[in-house]
């Protein structure tokens, strides 16, 4: 796609990025969206990009996966785990 520049229709802003579908002031839809989307769509849906792309994305759904089964982690000392004195003497334990 040219580098072209295209006018908001709704402010007037002259938007400079080419891949662009929608004004960066006021988000009105810019002219020629279908083309700019397609191109978009066309640019990341091909290539080795796409598949190392996949990749990324894989790997980093297992790693959360792996982290899910994990048990929490925490920094608490491990003596203060014990049952602490009530504060509240006076009150019955439930």
């Amino acid at each position: 796609m040219a580098k072209v520049k295209v006018r908001c229709g709704g402010c007037g802003k002259m938007n400079r990025d080419e891949m662009a579908d929608r004004c960066s002031v006021c988000g009105t839809i810019l002219a020629d969206a279908a083309k700019r989307r397609a191109a978009k769509l066309g640019s990341v849906s091909e290539g080795p990009a796409f598949s190392v792309l996949v990749e990324n994305e894989v790997a980093a759904w297992k790693e959360y996966a792996e982290g899910r089964n994990r048990p929490g982690r925490t920094r608490r000392p491990t003596e203060l785990d014990d049952a602490a004195p009530s504060r509240l003497p006076w009150r019955r334990k439930s």
